[in-house]
């Protein structure tokens, strides 16, 4: 959130997720220096709460060989070493017919914890922060990602029920977003772990929770739904547009995705003589309104994956 704090540079820090995992020859020096310039920066506080000189000195010196793993590839730390799968890579996370998603995984703006540090630590643990002032530029923009999620510092996870409690909506989101256009609800959510069920604030009043004891039905009229708090209101309705040109009937759909809100019309019916669709060859070499149906299909899949969920 703060390299130079740590007496490395936005530079060097981008090469490091959440200090975890460093990407390329030697990088594991910057975490590791990183680590060197906070002890040395509470050194004193150690001593003077009873640790001794060295054990204060045992905290960075040899790091690079007790700390330090270094592997070829991400593939490389998941591949399974023995058993009838050997050889092969693990999947992470493990198959289950549980949900791995979160109904909230808030993407904290870094600004607030750079501006209003003790309190966004609290109010949202660090818990994922693969992300840099770099994030931003690290594509042509041109996706469906939201602006929470282009300037986050931060993925926190937090406790559903926070959520329906109106002194989230009424004193800590306000802190955090900006609010101030009732015309825009900001999105906050990463789209990647978001419950199907998960729905933002009342839709007359942003300060009032969605209440847990309503219908499905009445929560979906009167509350954010979950694809504006992902997205935000503007981003959503450009996305709907251009779902809406590429894909009409709705071919593409899927819990939380783009358009997945929305009430569907009723089917269109074909006047009577109408020609059948798609190709009527029967012939074994494929006619050319085949490979034109074909390149239209194609064509309609892979925009649809790159727009849908914007991953």
């Amino acid at each position: 959130l703060n390299p130079t704090s740590l007496g490395i540079s936005e530079e060097d820090a981008t090469v490091c997720g959440g200090a975890q995992y460093c990407y390329g020859e030697n990088s594991s020096e910057v975490a590791l220096t990183a680590w060197s310039y906070y002890i040395d920066s509470i050194s004193d506080d150690l001593a003077a709460a009873g640790v001794n000189a060295s054990t204060i000195d045992g905290l960075t010196s040899g790091c690079s060989e007790k700390a330090v793993v270094k592997v070829e590839s991400w593939g490389a730390v998941v591949t399974i070493p023995e058993g009838p799968n050997k050889g092969k890579l693990a999947d992470n996370p493990q198959p289950t017919y549980e949900s791995q998603a979160a109904d909230f995984n808030v993407l904290v703006p870094a600004t607030y914890y750079l501006e209003n540090y003790e309190e966004a630590v609290l109010q949202f643990p660090v818990f994922y922060t693969s992300f840099t002032k770099r994030t931003k530029y690290t594509s042509d923009q041109a996706n469906s990602l939201s602006e929470a999620h282009r300037q986050a510092g931060n993925m926190a996870v937090i406790a559903p029920l926070s959520f329906y409690d109106d002194k989230f909506w009424a004193d800590i989101f306000p802190k955090v977003f900006d609010t101030s256009d009732p015309d825009n609800f900001p999105g906050f959510i990463g789209s990647n772990h978001a419950g199907a069920h998960g729905r933002g604030p009342l839709k007359d009043d942003w300060t009032k929770a969605c209440p847990l004891d309503w219908t499905q039905e009445e929560r979906d009229e009167k509350c954010i739904p979950l694809q504006e708090i992902i997205y935000g209101t503007k981003r959503l309705r450009r996305l709907e547009a251009i779902k809406e040109a590429i894909d009409p009937g709705n071919m593409f759909n899927c819990i939380g995705c783009i358009g997945n809100n929305k009430v569907k019309n009723a089917a269109t019916v074909e006047p009577e003589g109408s020609p059948a669709p798609g190709p009527t060859d029967t012939g074994d070499e494929p006619s050319s309104a085949s490979n034109q149906y074909l390149s239209y299909a194609t064509l309609f899949i892979g925009i649809a994956l790159f727009l849908v969920k914007g991953i």
